[in-house]
């Protein structure tokens, strides 16, 4: 009878729930030749969590999330006669992420709640594409002609045939607000630990770097 009430005392701490927002993601990028400027972008971030209570106060929050990462990249390049290509690249990387984060909870445990919290993250490619739009202008800066064009990334860590690497890792940052029936706000920034252009190429080397902004729900007691 003592497991058995010990045992429903501690189930009473695991929660799940859906969790929904938006990343707003560039590339930190370290490059000895070039001087391109990398600005973020929006993309979706979908996906669920598992609240486990070591207490009421305390707990490890792991997921499972599809998420949009990549950045804008915009640089000018000279052609002939005096004429200027000026390039812009929006490059989306879309992966599955796993957070392992510890969280920490503020307030009354049967009321509502900030939290923060923090750990790594794991992120495995799924895909990948680039929107590059390219506008030629005249010498006097004057519009000459605007070309778009849209190509899939190759992912690996061939530095010949690759374009990024199909993994990723870091470390999540997170606060956020939650209310007693389970419903939750949350802001997130999360820092790209590895390098994730292929080993090989030259003096680029580029990191996520994102913040987010997500709600959701946790169901259970």
């Amino acid at each position: 009878m003592g497991v058995l009430c010990a045992t429903q005392s501690q189930a009473q701490w695991v929660r799940i729930g859906p969790e929904v927002g938006v990343n707003f993601q560039k590339f930190n990028v370290e490059d000895e030749i070039f001087d391109d400027d990398y600005d973020m972008r929006a993309g979706l971030k979908v996906g669920g969590i598992v609240d486990i209570g070591f207490d009421r106060m305390f707990s490890f929050q792991p997921g499972l999330f599809y998420s949009q990462k990549g950045t804008v990249q915009k640089y000018v390049e000279a052609a002939p006669l005096g004429f200027r290509n000026h390039v812009k690249n929006d490059i989306k990387i879309s992966y599955l992420e796993i957070p392992l984060n510890l969280q920490l909870k503020f307030g009354t445990p049967h009321g509502p709640m900030f939290f923060i919290g923090a750990g790594p993250y794991l992120g495995f490619a799924i895909g990948g594409e680039v929107e590059e739009e390219i506008t030629t202008r005249y010498p006097d800066g004057s519009l000459y002609d605007r070309d778009r064009d849209d190509y899939d990334l190759e992912l690996g860590d061939d530095p010949d045939d690759d374009d990024f690497k199909g993994s990723d890792a870091g470390i999540n940052l997170n606060l956020g607000f939650m209310t007693r029936s389970g419903f939750f706000l949350r802001g997130n920034m999360g820092i790209g630990l590895k390098d994730i252009v292929p080993d090989g190429v030259g003096s680029y080397s580029a990191k996520n770097f994102g913040l987010g902004i997500s709600a959701g729900f946790l169901f259970g007691n």
